[in-house]
């Protein structure tokens, strides 16, 4: 929040993150009240220091509007209004493209690819280099017609690419340690900005 390279700053609540903190153990209370309002704090400094709060329900929108007046209410993914010009709804007879964009490896979840070629009503794209042999047991997959491979697409066209997807995908296996440290979405917010 205290970064000034952004122009806008956006806080998504999802959650009543300090209401998470509990716990059984009366020796622990101490610790957990701190905890607490420790988080609580914080949260309060994030509300403060933006620009707009997005929160997915009523109650969390009204406890961040108390810190800023700039609180809304921000729906699940599928309830958003699409509102880019030019922006339309794909017809019930075309398929729901789902796309991963990455390192194709044996790092993801290749199970969860099969199951969308599965759907009949679905599509699989994929782009990105490949680093292991994870292509050819999808090419093998007896639903294989079902699977786009886009290969390595130019940074100045991936925008273009990801905005003819109707659904995003991180599909990397977290019960890898490694995988589970170092995953995040934001190079997929990037490629879509």
């Amino acid at each position: 929040v205290k970064l000034k390279c952004f122009g806008f700053k956006v806080y998504i609540c999802n959650d009543e993150f300090p209401a998470r903190i509990r716990g059984r153990e009366r020796h622990r209370l101490f610790r957990q009240i701190y905890q607490k309002r420790l988080l609580q704090a914080y949260e309060n400094s994030v509300a403060r220091g933006v620009d707009i709060c997005l929160a997915t329900h009523v109650p969390l929108v009204e406890k961040l509007g108390r810190m800023n007046p700039e609180s809304h209410l921000c729906l699940h993914g599928h309830s958003f209004k699409l509102v880019a010009p030019g922006a339309s709804v794909r017809g019930a007879e075309e398929p729901i493209k789902i796309c991963f964009v990455g390192y194709i490896n044996d790092k993801l979840r290749i199970d969860w690819f099969e199951k969308v070629l599965e759907q009949s009503d679905m599509e699989l794209h994929l782009i990105g280099p490949e680093e292991s042999g994870v292509l050819e047991r999808l090419r093998a997959h007896e639903h294989a017609e079902r699977l786009v491979i886009h290969g390595i697409v130019p940074h100045e066209e991936l925008h273009d690419s990801l905005m003819d997807m109707d659904v995003l995908v991180m599909l990397y296996d977290a019960r890898l340690p490694e995988v589970a440290i170092m995953t995040t979405n934001s190079k997929t917010f990037q490629y879509v900005a």
